[in-house]
C-alpha cells in the first residue's frame, strides 16, 4: 500500500495546470535582478559578450560538465584541441576579470 502511494504521488506530484508560471517567473526576474546588481557579475557579463559564440558555449557546456566529444558536436572545433582552448578561455576570462577588479 506505501508503495502505491509513494508512486500515485510521484506520478501526481506535476500536473501542468498546477503551476504559476507568472509567479515563478515574477520570482526570477528578482533573483536575476540582484544577481546582476554586483560589480562582479557585471564584469563577468560584459567580458562574455565579447567573447564569440562558440567560446561561450564551450564554458557553458564543459561547466555543465559535458564531455569534450559531446561538446564537438555543437562546436566545429577538433574534440582533441576543445580541452586545450577551454583551459585557455578560463585563464583569459579569469585574468580579464581580476584586472578589471583591481582597477577599481
Amino acid at each position: 500500500y506505501i508503495n502505491y502511494l509513494r508512486n500515485y504521488l510521484r506520478d501526481n506530484k506535476y500536473k501542468p495546470g498546477e503551476l504559476s508560471l507568472e509567479e515563478n517567473q515574477h520570482e526570477l526576474a528578482e533573483d536575476e535582478k540582484k544577481e546582476n546588481d554586483s560589480p562582479q557579475m557585471k564584469i563577468l557579463n560584459e567580458e562574455l559578450e565579447k567573447m564569440e559564440d562558440w567560446e561561450r558555449m564551450l564554458l557553458l557546456l564543459r561547466s555543465q560538465e559535458m564531455s569534450y566529444s559531446e561538446i564537438r558536436k555543437y562546436i566545429d572545433k577538433p574534440e582533441s584541441q576543445l580541452k586545450v582552448y577551454y583551459q585557455r578561455l578560463k585563464q583569459r576570462l579569469t585574468q580579464r576579470i581580476n584586472e578589471r577588479l583591481s582597477e577599481k
